[in-house]
């Protein structure tokens, strides 16, 4: 267990989150995550006809440095294989909220890593709410305050 893992056990606790990550913000790079892979998968995808190559992590990064847009509008900002739509993007702030089918994402910025909580509308909480933006987006806004006053 790394020093890492406590951070994502904030971020699932009480079932906020579907899934959630902690990246390094220059090449998204896995520092810990709650679904087991040591980097973001790399494969293809199949778009009306058309074979592209996925590379999440240069998708992530890219994305980020052009303020929330995906460069590829075809392949568009992926994790774990499942599309995401910028709902917002403040790079003041340091968020990040993505929409995705039946659930999103928040990307919380700091200034070395990217603290990731994904949610899904049918995955129920502990308090028998479905996972949201809300609980989310506050859970990965603490925790990448907290990082940024350790200078992370």
């Amino acid at each position: 267990m790394s020093g890492w893992d406590q951070y994502i056990q904030y971020l699932l606790a009480d079932k906020k989150c579907e899934s959630a990550y902690i990246l390094g913000k220059d090449h998204a790079n896995i520092w810990a995550c709650s679904t087991g892979i040591a980097a973001l998968p790399t494969y293809q995808i199949n778009v009306e006809g058309k074979n592209f190559n996925v590379n999440e992590a240069e998708l992530l990064v890219k994305a980020l440095k052009n303020n929330g847009v995906p460069t590829d509008p075809n392949v568009g900002l992926r994790i774990k294989n499942e599309k995401y739509y910028t709902v917002r993007f403040d790079a003041d702030a340091g968020t990040w909220y993505l929409k995705k089918d039946q659930g999103g994402a928040c990307i919380a910025v700091t200034k070395q890593a990217l603290v990731i909580g994904t949610f899904k509308n049918d995955i129920k909480m502990t308090n028998g709410q479905p996972q949201n933006p809300g609980a989310v987006n506050a859970a990965c806004e603490k925790l990448a305050e907290s990082l940024k006053s350790a200078n992370y």
